[in-house]
């Protein structure tokens, strides 16, 4: 056996695959919006705070611990005698307001059909170039049924 292929054996049985390193969690890696809410849906008595979050993130409870002080530091949060038993400043409820709300759909504003007058939400606009005694603006909102009524299909 030549010295190269001792070296080769030895080298193989040193290269072992690596391991998958440990997430190392930072309290960045969870948002004030989330804290927020792990205060708002925990029930009396139950899990505090940092608890649910540690547990929805996976996280250790002293990193879920720092980001409710950190909402704390910005003036999200309150308590009396320990943060685990806060709540919700003024600044809290108006962040939280505004993250709901966004997620929702837009109400959408119906429009009212040039033609028949029906209340429609997404209307079809037509120019009407032929309108009798220039009745129609250049461009009219018209609900589908009126629309075709305007449209050639030919």
């Amino acid at each position: 056996m030549s010295i190269m292929e001792i070296y080769s054996k030895l080298k193989s049985m040193t290269n072992r695959p690596k391991l998958n390193k440990i997430k190392k969690w930072k309290r960045v890696d969870i948002s004030d919006v989330e804290v927020i809410r792990a205060y708002v849906n925990r029930e009396p008595f139950g899990k505090f705070a940092y608890e649910i979050l540690a547990e929805k993130f996976g996280c250790p409870e002293i990193v879920a611990y720092r980001a409710c002080e950190r909402a704390l530091n910005r003036g999200l949060l309150e308590y009396g005698v320990s943060l685990r038993s806060g709540w919700l400043t003024d600044k809290g409820k108006e962040l939280l307001t505004k993250t709901t709300t966004k997620n929702q759909p837009k109400k959408q504003n119906k429009i009212k059909c040039y033609h028949c007058g029906k209340e429609v939400a997404n209307p079809i606009y037509i120019r009407v170039i032929e309108s009798p005694k220039d009745t129609y603006p250049p461009k009219a909102p018209f609900c589908k049924k009126c629309a075709k009524r305007f449209i050639d299909y030919d």
